[in-house]
Protein backbone atom coordinates (compact mmCIF):
# COMPACT_ATOMS: atom_id res chain seq x y z
CA UNK A 1 0.00 0.00 0.00
CA UNK A 2 0.96 3.56 -0.74
CA UNK A 3 1.55 6.35 1.77
CA UNK A 4 1.58 9.79 0.71
CA UNK A 5 2.59 12.65 3.54
CA UNK A 6 3.06 16.08 3.08
CA UNK A 7 5.97 17.79 5.28
CA UNK A 8 6.55 21.73 5.79
CA UNK A 9 9.85 22.87 7.15
CA UNK A 10 10.59 26.51 7.93
CA UNK A 11 13.89 26.28 8.00
CA UNK A 12 16.40 27.13 4.34
CA UNK A 13 17.90 24.20 4.56
CA UNK A 14 17.76 20.61 5.82
CA UNK A 15 19.93 16.95 5.91
CA UNK A 16 17.56 14.39 4.73
CA UNK A 17 19.30 10.70 5.91
CA UNK A 18 17.53 7.39 4.72
CA UNK A 19 18.79 5.26 7.48
CA UNK A 20 17.61 1.10 6.97
CA UNK A 21 18.33 -2.32 6.43
CA UNK A 22 19.77 -2.54 10.14
CA UNK A 23 18.62 -6.08 10.97
CA UNK A 24 19.16 -5.88 14.88
CA UNK A 25 19.05 -9.22 16.56
CA UNK A 26 21.34 -10.91 14.38
CA UNK A 27 25.39 -10.81 14.99
CA UNK A 28 26.02 -9.04 12.02
CA UNK A 29 24.27 -6.14 12.80
CA UNK A 30 26.84 -3.16 13.24
CA UNK A 31 25.15 -1.56 16.68
CA UNK A 32 27.84 0.89 17.36
CA UNK A 33 27.79 2.54 13.79
CA UNK A 34 23.76 2.98 13.90
CA UNK A 35 24.12 4.37 17.37
CA UNK A 36 26.94 6.70 15.78
CA UNK A 37 24.65 7.77 12.81
CA UNK A 38 21.69 8.44 15.66
CA UNK A 39 24.08 10.74 17.82
CA UNK A 40 24.93 12.63 14.69
CA UNK A 41 21.49 12.67 13.80
CA UNK A 42 21.06 14.14 17.03
CA UNK A 43 23.46 16.54 17.17
CA UNK A 44 22.55 17.89 14.09
CA UNK A 45 19.77 20.89 14.14
CA UNK A 46 19.45 20.49 10.36
CA UNK A 47 18.73 16.39 10.24
CA UNK A 48 15.93 14.52 9.32
CA UNK A 49 15.33 11.12 9.16
CA UNK A 50 13.42 8.06 6.70
CA UNK A 51 13.56 4.47 7.58
CA UNK A 52 13.64 2.37 5.38
CA UNK A 53 12.42 -0.82 6.79
CA UNK A 54 14.54 -3.95 7.94
CA UNK A 55 14.98 -2.54 11.36
CA UNK A 56 14.97 -5.76 13.07
CA UNK A 57 16.27 -9.34 12.01
CA UNK A 58 12.91 -10.22 13.08
CA UNK A 59 13.54 -14.17 12.54
CA UNK A 60 12.83 -16.71 14.84
CA UNK A 61 13.14 -20.06 15.21
CA UNK A 62 9.32 -20.68 13.70
CA UNK A 63 11.02 -19.21 10.35
CA UNK A 64 12.46 -22.49 9.48
CA UNK A 65 13.81 -20.88 5.71
CA UNK A 66 15.55 -18.17 7.27
CA UNK A 67 16.43 -19.14 10.47
CA UNK A 68 20.09 -19.75 11.86
CA UNK A 69 20.99 -20.04 15.38
CA UNK A 70 24.51 -19.11 15.13
CA UNK A 71 23.61 -15.76 14.04
CA UNK A 72 21.06 -14.97 16.48
CA UNK A 73 22.54 -12.01 19.38
CA UNK A 74 21.48 -13.65 22.38
CA UNK A 75 20.86 -10.02 24.07
CA UNK A 76 18.43 -9.30 21.37
CA UNK A 77 16.82 -12.19 19.97
CA UNK A 78 13.01 -11.48 19.92
CA UNK A 79 10.55 -9.43 18.57
CA UNK A 80 9.87 -7.08 21.44
CA UNK A 81 13.75 -7.23 22.24
CA UNK A 82 14.47 -5.80 18.70
CA UNK A 83 11.35 -3.39 18.54
CA UNK A 84 11.87 -2.08 22.28
CA UNK A 85 15.99 -1.53 21.07
CA UNK A 86 14.63 0.39 17.97
CA UNK A 87 12.01 2.59 18.99
CA UNK A 88 14.75 3.43 22.49
CA UNK A 89 17.04 4.64 19.56
CA UNK A 90 14.24 6.70 17.46
CA UNK A 91 12.88 7.93 20.57
CA UNK A 92 15.97 10.22 21.16
CA UNK A 93 15.73 12.14 17.49
CA UNK A 94 11.69 11.90 17.63
CA UNK A 95 10.75 15.46 16.65
CA UNK A 96 13.30 14.36 13.51
CA UNK A 97 11.54 11.32 12.25
CA UNK A 98 9.23 11.87 8.91
CA UNK A 99 7.97 7.95 9.33
CA UNK A 100 9.05 4.59 8.99
CA UNK A 101 8.13 2.00 5.99
CA UNK A 102 8.21 -1.57 6.42
CA UNK A 103 10.71 -4.40 5.22
CA UNK A 104 10.59 -7.92 3.90
CA UNK A 105 11.28 -8.89 7.31
CA UNK A 106 8.86 -7.11 9.08
CA UNK A 107 6.48 -8.52 6.88
CA UNK A 108 7.79 -11.82 6.49
CA UNK A 109 7.77 -11.91 10.76
CA UNK A 110 3.79 -11.04 10.18
CA UNK A 111 3.47 -14.21 8.00
CA UNK A 112 4.49 -16.34 11.01
CA UNK A 113 2.86 -14.35 14.00
CA UNK A 114 -1.01 -13.57 12.92
CA UNK A 115 -1.24 -12.60 16.78
CA UNK A 116 0.64 -9.47 15.56
CA UNK A 117 -3.00 -8.10 13.41
CA UNK A 118 -4.94 -7.61 16.38
CA UNK A 119 -2.96 -4.09 16.61
CA UNK A 120 -0.41 -3.97 14.41
CA UNK A 121 0.05 -5.43 10.47
CA UNK A 122 3.91 -5.74 11.42
CA UNK A 123 6.57 -4.65 13.91
CA UNK A 124 6.90 -1.41 12.16
CA UNK A 125 3.79 -0.78 12.34
CA UNK A 126 3.74 -1.42 16.28
CA UNK A 127 7.19 1.38 16.11
CA UNK A 128 5.16 3.90 14.69
CA UNK A 129 2.14 3.30 16.55
CA UNK A 130 3.78 3.72 19.88
CA UNK A 131 5.70 6.79 19.14
CA UNK A 132 3.37 8.01 17.10
CA UNK A 133 5.17 8.45 13.78
CA UNK A 134 3.88 8.31 10.17
CA UNK A 135 3.85 4.58 8.59
CA UNK A 136 4.97 4.91 5.21
CA UNK A 137 4.15 1.19 4.72
CA UNK A 138 5.63 -0.09 1.78
CA UNK A 139 5.77 2.55 -0.49
CA UNK A 140 5.82 6.38 0.66
CA UNK A 141 5.54 9.81 -1.33
CA UNK A 142 6.51 12.82 1.13
CA UNK A 143 6.07 15.85 -0.05
CA UNK A 144 8.46 18.04 1.36
CA UNK A 145 8.08 21.93 1.36
CA UNK A 146 11.41 23.29 2.52
CA UNK A 147 11.40 27.23 2.99
CA UNK A 148 8.74 27.69 0.15
CA UNK A 149 10.59 24.73 -2.28
CA UNK A 150 8.72 22.14 -3.25
CA UNK A 151 10.71 18.58 -3.11
CA UNK A 152 8.63 15.32 -4.57
CA UNK A 153 10.58 12.39 -2.86
CA UNK A 154 9.52 8.53 -3.44
CA UNK A 155 10.67 5.74 -1.05
CA UNK A 156 10.01 2.39 -0.81
CA UNK A 157 12.02 -0.30 1.12
CA UNK A 158 12.39 -2.37 -2.36
CA UNK A 159 12.48 -5.84 -3.68
CA UNK A 160 14.90 -7.66 -5.85
CA UNK A 161 17.69 -10.22 -5.23
CA UNK A 162 20.27 -8.81 -7.74
CA UNK A 163 24.06 -8.55 -6.16
CA UNK A 164 24.81 -6.57 -9.57
CA UNK A 165 24.73 -2.71 -8.83
CA UNK A 166 22.95 -2.46 -12.68
CA UNK A 167 19.91 -4.77 -11.28
CA UNK A 168 19.48 -2.78 -8.28
CA UNK A 169 19.14 0.41 -10.60
CA UNK A 170 16.80 -1.50 -12.98
CA UNK A 171 15.05 -2.21 -9.82
CA UNK A 172 14.48 1.38 -8.38
CA UNK A 173 14.36 2.32 -12.12
CA UNK A 174 10.79 0.27 -12.05
CA UNK A 175 9.61 2.00 -8.92
CA UNK A 176 9.85 5.61 -10.37
CA UNK A 177 8.86 4.55 -13.96
CA UNK A 178 4.87 4.37 -12.78
CA UNK A 179 4.62 8.22 -12.12
CA UNK A 180 4.16 10.82 -15.02
CA UNK A 181 6.21 13.38 -13.07
CA UNK A 182 9.85 12.17 -11.80
CA UNK A 183 10.54 12.82 -8.32
CA UNK A 184 13.73 14.88 -7.30
CA UNK A 185 14.98 11.78 -4.88
CA UNK A 186 13.95 8.68 -4.88
CA UNK A 187 15.76 6.38 -2.68
CA UNK A 188 15.17 2.51 -2.22
CA UNK A 189 16.79 -0.17 0.34
CA UNK A 190 16.67 -3.64 0.42
CA UNK A 191 19.22 -4.57 -1.53
CA UNK A 192 22.21 -3.11 1.44
CA UNK A 193 24.15 -1.38 -1.49
CA UNK A 194 25.22 2.45 -0.65
CA UNK A 195 25.20 4.08 -3.66
CA UNK A 196 23.82 7.86 -5.21
CA UNK A 197 23.46 8.24 -8.65
CA UNK A 198 22.72 11.77 -10.25
CA UNK A 199 19.44 11.55 -12.90
CA UNK A 200 19.49 14.27 -15.38
CA UNK A 201 16.21 14.70 -17.12
CA UNK A 202 15.64 16.86 -19.72
CA UNK A 203 12.19 19.42 -20.63
CA UNK A 204 10.88 20.24 -23.45
CA UNK A 205 12.43 23.55 -23.65
CA UNK A 206 15.35 21.71 -23.47
CA UNK A 207 16.53 22.35 -20.01
CA UNK A 208 17.78 20.10 -17.84
CA UNK A 209 16.53 18.98 -14.34
CA UNK A 210 18.75 17.17 -12.27
CA UNK A 211 17.20 14.34 -10.27
CA UNK A 212 18.76 11.97 -8.13
CA UNK A 213 18.79 7.50 -7.41
CA UNK A 214 19.80 6.46 -4.20
CA UNK A 215 20.18 2.86 -2.53
CA UNK A 216 20.41 3.49 0.75
CA UNK A 217 22.89 1.60 2.58
CA UNK A 218 22.63 -0.93 5.45
CA UNK A 219 24.19 -2.40 8.73
CA UNK A 220 24.69 -5.71 8.34
CA UNK A 221 28.30 -6.45 8.27
CA UNK A 222 28.91 -9.02 5.38
CA UNK A 223 31.78 -10.72 6.59
CA UNK A 224 32.91 -11.00 10.85
CA UNK A 225 35.47 -13.43 11.91
CA UNK A 226 33.81 -16.60 13.43
CA UNK A 227 30.07 -15.88 11.92
CA UNK A 228 28.53 -17.49 9.33
CA UNK A 229 25.48 -15.69 8.02
CA UNK A 230 23.61 -15.88 4.54
CA UNK A 231 25.49 -13.40 3.10
CA UNK A 232 28.80 -14.87 3.12
CA UNK A 233 27.36 -18.41 2.64
CA UNK A 234 26.29 -17.20 -0.59
CA UNK A 235 29.66 -15.33 -0.99
CA UNK A 236 28.13 -12.11 -1.52
CA UNK A 237 30.71 -8.97 -1.86
CA UNK A 238 31.95 -6.82 1.01
CA UNK A 239 29.52 -4.08 1.48
CA UNK A 240 30.55 -0.77 3.37
CA UNK A 241 28.09 -0.20 6.91
CA UNK A 242 26.08 3.65 6.68
CA UNK A 243 23.33 5.36 4.98
CA UNK A 244 22.61 8.26 2.63
CA UNK A 245 22.07 11.52 3.72
CA UNK A 246 20.97 14.75 0.80
CA UNK A 247 21.10 18.32 1.55
CA UNK A 248 18.27 19.98 0.24
CA UNK A 249 17.79 23.87 0.10
CA UNK A 250 14.89 26.50 -0.31
CA UNK A 251 16.24 27.06 -3.90
CA UNK A 252 16.16 23.39 -5.12
CA UNK A 253 19.62 22.72 -4.73
CA UNK A 254 20.11 19.16 -3.75
CA UNK A 255 23.86 17.86 -2.15
CA UNK A 256 24.14 13.95 -2.14
CA UNK A 257 26.42 12.81 0.80
CA UNK A 258 27.16 9.26 1.93
CA UNK A 259 27.45 8.30 5.72
CA UNK A 260 30.26 5.65 6.01
CA UNK A 261 31.73 3.82 8.55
Amino acid sequence: MVQNIKVKEKGKSINLYFVGDLHAGSRTFAKKEFEDTIKMIRKDPKARLIGMGDYGDFIESDDTRRYDPANIDKKMDTYFKQCDYIQKQLETIKGKVYGLLTGNHERAYSKYHKELFTKYRCPAERITKKMKLKYLEDLGIVGLNVGGYNYNIVVAHGAGSSSKLAGQVNSLNNIINAYDVVPDIAAMGHVHSLQTIVNPKMSFNFKTKIKHLALTGNYYRTYIKGNMNYASSNLYNPLPVGCVMYSLDNKGNIKDNKIIF
